[in-house]
C-alpha cells in the first residue's frame, strides 16, 4: 500500500518536477532516486532544510529525465500494487 502522502511525490514526478522530501518511514526512498528526481532530507536541520529548498529552486532539473524515471522506476515498481483499498 502507497501512503497519501508518497502519491504526492510520484504525480510530482510525473510532472517532470524535482523534489526535496523529508525522511519518514513509507517508501520514500523507494520514489526519490537522489539527485536524478529528488533529495531526502531531514526537516530537523531547518536552516539545512531551508538552504537546500532555496538551492533546488535556483538549479536546474532535466525534466523529461525526471519523468522517465518516474515511469520507469516507481509506477513500474508499485503496478500491481493496492494504492488505496476501499474499506
Amino acid at each position: 500500500m502507497i501512503f497519501l502522502e508518497n502519491l504526492d511525490l510520484m504525480e510530482a514526478g510525473a510532472c517532470g518536477t524535482y523534489s526535496l522530501a523529508n525522511y519518514c518511514p513509507g517508501g520514500i526512498n523507494e520514489i526519490i532516486q537522489n539527485n536524478i528526481n529528488g533529495e531526502i532530507s531531514t526537516i530537523e536541520d531547518h536552516e539545512g532544510f531551508s538552504r537546500q529548498i532555496v538551492r533546488i529552486l535556483h538549479e536546474e532539473h532535466d525534466k523529461e529525465a525526471i519523468r522517465i524515471e518516474e515511469e520507469l522506476g516507481t509506477v513500474a515498481a508499485y503496478a500491481g500494487r493496492s494504492v488505496l483499498r476501499a474499506r
